[in-house]
């Protein structure tokens, strides 16, 4: 296994993670993987919500992750663990979804650390989704995703489309402090609200993308994929419900935009 990575710094480094997990499918990977997360001897959040399921709050705990809960809305989940982050005074703030970082670290060690240590250099490090990681998510997801990072683009003022909802982020510590007093009003806007925020506000930042943020979600189902085969068991994900669901994220998110935009 993959030793830390060390920080030639005294730069003071959080990881910041959410959990949504009411069937406790990745108890394994969480105890094979969390040891590859960690810069030196960082302090990990896990802010999990409130239908996680009781063993994997306890396996997390286990673990060295310092837990907290959220309310029922998904971004005050969002905003325990980067609040919970704050009260270590830290000097920098990791944040990805803890699924997603088990994934990287599972399958891109090397590309994951390389990351954290970019992070380092700057106020706000934007992680987006190569276009191969990208396109191994369902149609729901790309078809509607898309579209919202090319009004995310243009509203930020990339020249290309970039992967801005990808939902990982290194953050200074005033970032962090500006994301979590940044409440949005619809349900998903956070999830383009915030890099938006964070990109205008920040001084030293850019943006790269990576393979490891590729779909995540098949990890959790190994047997039911080995007994139904991929093609079936992604169905589950493109049936009309999912697309209604994803169209209404959407929908949000395009509210989100034109409040933006009118700033």
């Amino acid at each position: 296994m993959k030793q830390q990575v060390q920080v030639d710094c005294e730069m003071k480094t959080v990881l910041a993670t959410t959990i949504h997990e009411p069937q406790p499918r990745l108890l394994k990977q969480l105890r094979d993987y969390t040891p590859l997360l960690k810069l030196n001897n960082e302090s990990m959040i896990a802010a999990y919500s409130p239908e996680t399921h009781h063993s994997v709050i306890s396996i997390l705990e286990d673990l060295g992750y310092v837990t907290v809960q959220g309310g029922e809305s998904i971004q005050s989940v969002y905003t325990a663990a980067l609040n919970r982050s704050l009260q270590l005074l830290p000097d920098h703030v990791f944040y990805c979804d803890l699924d997603r970082l088990i994934h990287w670290a599972k399958k891109y060690p090397e590309e994951y650390h390389g990351t954290r240590l970019m992070a380092l250099d700057y106020d706000f490090l934007m992680v987006g989704r190569t276009p191969e990681a990208f396109l191994t998510h369902p149609e729901t997801q790309t078809c509607t995703e898309g579209i919202v990072n090319r009004i995310a683009s243009k509203t930020i003022g990339f020249e290309a489309t970039k992967d801005v909802v990808g939902t990982c982020w290194g953050l200074s510590r005033p970032l962090t402090q500006l994301l979590a007093s940044s409440l949005e009003l619809n349900t998903y806007g956070f999830y383009c609200g915030w890099p938006v925020t964070a990109w205008r506000s920040a001084k030293r930042k850019t943006y790269t993308e990576v393979n490891g943020l590729e779909w995540e979600t098949p990890d959790r189902y190994e047997a039911e994929i080995a007994a139904q085969g991929y093609a079936e068991w992604l169905n589950g994900f493109t049936n009309n419900r999912e697309w209604k669901r994803r169209c209404s994220m959407l929908d949000d998110f395009v509210q989100t935009f034109l409040r933006l935009i009118a700033e």
